[in-house]
C-alpha cells in the first residue's frame, strides 16, 4: 500500500466541501467549545506500533485499527516506546489517498525500522486549533471544561499535521495564571495560528511524575497502575504548574518497561533535572491471548477484562458481541459454524467502559 501525505489532495478538498452544507450532528460525547471536539465515551483503544518497511514511507509510519481506519475525524495521541525512535518531534496526519493514520517526525527525517509507538485513540481526546484570539507568544491557551479550574488535571499532548506545515518544536502542557492549561513551544518558539494539537484529558487512571534523583536520561515511574505491569500503555508530556515549578525537558522523550517498572526516558540520552514533572496517563487494555472453536462456541482466552467485558466478533457487515465470561474464558455461543465457513473475521474483547483489545485475525 502507498501513503502519501496530501494535506491539501483534491479528495481531502471535496470532502472539506461536501462537509460545509452537510447537516450537522453530534454523539453525546462531543462538547463543542472553541474549535474544539471532544470523544467523551464511546469505543477507544492503546496499543503499541512498531514502524516496519511495510508500513514506513519516507518520515511516517501508517498506523491501523478498526476504530480510526477511513475516519478523518479520528484523534491519535502516541509517545515514543523505542531507541529506535528520532530525537525529532513527533506529529500525526491522515492520509487521505490510505484512509490511514500516520506518525511522522516533525524535522522530515526518514522514520526508522524498528522505531515503537504508544498509541491512543479516541476516548477523552480533544481537539485544540490555535488562532489569533488563543495564541500569544509561545503558548496557546487550551480552554476545556474536562480541564479548565483543575490545575491536578493531567495532559498529554500530539501536534497533527495542519496547514502551518512542520512543527519542530517540542511542546508541554503549563497551568496559568487565569486557572487554565496551555500549550507551550517548550524552546520558546513563537506558536502560530493555524496549528491543531490532539490532546488527550487523562481520566483517572493518571498522575504527574516528578524526577526525584537526578540522572543520566532517565526516571523510573513506581505506581500500582504501571508496576508488574507490561501490558500498561504509557503517554508522557512535560508539564508545568505551581504544584510542579520546574522548567520543562527540551526534548524528546520515551517510554521502556525493563525489570517489572516503567520509565521515562530522553531519546537524545540528555540529562534530566531533580523536579521536572511530567504528565502520566496509564491505558491497560484487555488482551486477546487466543482463542479456539468448542463443539458450537467461541472459547476466546483474555487478560485484563472482568465478567462484565464482551467479545466482538467482526466480520463484513455482521458482528456480535454476545458472550459470557466462564472460569477465565469468554464464550461466545452458537457461532462456530458460521465462523468456519468465514474466510476472514477478527476477534477483539471490549470492556463495560468501551476499552477494546486490539482486534486478532483468524488469519493469524
Amino acid at each position: 500500500m502507498k501513503y502519501i501525505r496530501r494535506p491539501f489532495s483534491l479528495i481531502a478538498l471535496i470532502a472539506a466541501f461536501a462537509a460545509l452544507f452537510a447537516p450537522m450532528t453530534a454523539s453525546a460525547g462531543d462538547v463543542a467549545d472553541g474549535g474544539q471536539r471532544t470523544a467523551a465515551g464511546g469505543d477507544y483503544t492503546a496499543f503499541r506500533h512498531v514502524a516496519t518497511f511495510g508500513n514506513i514511507l519516507a518520515d511516517a509510519t501508517a498506523i491501523s485499527d478498526p476504530l480510526i481506519d477511513n475516519d478523518p475525524g479520528a484523534r491519535v495521541v502516541v509517545t515514543p516506546s523505542s531507541s529506535f525512535a528520532k530525537t525529532a518531534p513527533v506529529g500525526v496526519y491522515y492520509d487521505w489517498s490510505s484512509g490511514r493514520w500516520m506518525i511522522f517526525n516533525q524535522d522530515g527525517s526518514l522514520m526508522s525500522d524498528g522505531a515503537a509507538y504508544n498509541v491512543y485513540l479516541n476516548g477523552s481526546i480533544v481537539t485544540h486549533d490555535t488562532s489569533q484570539s488563543n495564541t500569544e507568544f509561545d503558548w496557546t491557551i487550551f480552554d476545556n471544561p474536562l480541564c479548565t479550574g483543575r490545575e491536578n488535571a493531567q495532559l498529554v499532548v500530539t501536534p497533527v499535521w495542519s496547514s502551518t506545515g512542520y512543527h519542530n518544536h517540542h511542546v508541554g502542557a503549563v497551568y496559568t495564571s487565569l486557572n487554565r492549561w496551555a500549550i507551550q513551544n517548550i524552546d520558546g518558539a513563537t506558536m502560530p495560528a493555524g496549528m491543531r494539537f490532539n490532546v488527550l484529558v487523562a481520566p483517572s487512571d493518571s498522575f504527574a511524575h516528578v524526577v526525584k534523583d537526578r540522572s543520566v536520561a532517565h526516571t523510573t515511574i513506581a505506581s500500582s497502575l504501571t508496576d508488574n505491569n507490561p501490558d500498561a500503555q504509557i503517554f508522557v508530556t512535560p508539564v508545568y504548574t505551581s504544584l510542579h515549578p520546574s522548567t520543562m525537558h527540551a526534548g524528546s522523550l520515551g517510554v521502556v518497561y525493563s525489570y517489572g517498572r516503567w520509565h521515562i526516558y530522553t531519546l537524545d540520552a540528555s540529562e534530566m533535572q531533580v523536579g521536572e514533572a511530567y504528565s502520566v496517563a496509564v491505558v491497560t487494555p484487555p488482551v486477546v491471548e487466543q482463542f479456539s472453536f468448542r463443539k458450537n462456541n467461541l472459547i476466546v482466552d483474555a487478560r485484563n477484562a472482568d465478567g462484565s467485558a464482551s467479545v466482538l466478533v467482526e466480520m463484513t457487515q455482521q458482528s456480535t458481541k454476545t458472550s459470557r465470561k466462564v472460569a477465565g474464558r469468554f464464550i461466545v455461543r452458537g457461532v462456530a459454524p458460521w465462523l468456519q465457513a468465514t474466510p476472514v473475521y477478527t476477534v477483539r474483547v471490549r470492556t463495560a467502559t468501551g476499552l477494546m483489545s486490539r482486534a486478532v485475525s483468524n488469519l493469524e
